[in-house]
C-alpha cells in the first residue's frame, strides 16, 4: 500500500509539473497572440489622429493644451497617413481654408468641441471659406468618409469651382 501511495505521489507530482509548464506556455503564447492581434488591428484600421484648434491658435501641436491654427490641422490631417478629426474650440476662423488629399486616407472630420457654442467659418464676403477635394482621376477615395458637424460658415463668396460656404469633392467617399 505505501509503494502504491508513493507511486500515486510521483504521477501526481509529474503531472503537476507538466501543467505548470503548460500554463507557463500557454501564458506566453496567449500574450504574443494578444500582441499580435493588436499589431493586425492597428494595421488594419490605419492610424488616427485628434487635432485641436482654436481661432487664435498657433503652433504645431494642435492637442487641448496648445491648440492650432484650423488650416495647421488641415495640413497636418492631409499627412498623417490614417484617419482625424479635428476639434474647433468656439470662435471665429477667417478663411480660406483647404485640404486637398488624392484618394483621401481614411475618415475625415471636423467638429466643434462644443456644440452650443459653434465655431464662426467666415470668408469675409471675398473669400471661398473650405475647399475640401478627395477626388483624383487615378486614385479611389472609396471608402473613405467626410463629416462636418456643428460648424456656422458665413459670407462665403463663389469663386471658380463650388458655391461660397463649402465646396466639397470627392469620387465615392461618403459624406
Amino acid at each position: 500500500m505505501l509503494r502504491l501511495l508513493s507511486l500515486f505521489a510521483v504521477l501526481l507530482d509529474s503531472r503537476c509539473t507538466f501543467l505548470k509548464t503548460t500554463q507557463r506556455r500557454f501564458t506566453k503564447m496567449r500574450g504574443l497572440t494578444l500582441a499580435l492581434l493588436g499589431l493586425a488591428l492597428s494595421v488594419s484600421t490605419g492610424l488616427s489622429a485628434t487635432y485641436y484648434v482654436s481661432s487664435n491658435g498657433s503652433g504645431t501641436n494642435c492637442d487641448q493644451n496648445n491648440p492650432c491654427a484650423f488650416q495647421t490641422a488641415l495640413d497636418n490631417a492631409k499627412t498623417d497617413g490614417g484617419s482625424s478629426t479635428i476639434i474647433m474650440k468656439g470662435g471665429t476662423y477667417f478663411g480660406p481654408f483647404t485640404y486637398n488629399k488624392s484618394g483621401g486616407d481614411g475618415t475625415l472630420t471636423i467638429q466643434a468641441q462644443d456644440p452650443n457654442n459653434k465655431p464662426v467659418l467666415d470668408g469675409g464676403t471675398t473669400n471661398q471659406i473650405l475647399n475640401i477635394n478627395t477626388s483624383d482621376t487615378n486614385v479611389s477615395d472609396n471608402g473613405n468618409t467626410v463629416t462636418i458637424k456643428n460648424l456656422i460658415f458665413q459670407k462665403g463668396n463663389k469663386s471658380g469651382d463650388g458655391g461660397g460656404g463649402l465646396y466639397l469633392k470627392t469620387r465615392a467617399a461618403n459624406i
